[in-house]
């Protein structure tokens, strides 16, 4: 994975030509998007289970700094940092890191 990218909607998904192992966001939705293959082009979704809080998808951040920089944060806020190319998701108080495998 070398980024993680936003999109405000499923047309703007559809328009990509992504890899395999492509992590995308439809900021619509508030949906996650694996690439699972690209001939043809599949995608696992991921979404919000309706029991719970929906996460809440904020934005790409170029540096892990700025993301612990910020304030007010709500629980389920998921983020990414280019510079470590981790995610990031904010839960009780505490941003719970993701590495890639």
């Amino acid at each position: 994975m070398s980024d993680i990218n936003i999109y405000e909607n499923q047309a703007a998904i559809d328009a990509l030509t992504p890899i395999s192992g492509d992590l995308v966001v439809d900021r619509g939705t508030r949906t996650l998007h694996l690439c699972t293959g690209t001939s043809p082009i599949s995608w696992k979704i991921f979404t919000p289970d309706e029991s719970e809080e929906a996460p809440f998808i904020t934005e790409v951040y170029e540096k892990e700094e700025d993301i612990f920089a910020l304030t007010d944060v709500t629980d389920y806020t998921i983020v990414h940092a280019k510079d470590t190319d981790k995610l990031y998701i904010y839960d009780q108080g505490v941003w719970v890191v993701y590495n890639q495998d």
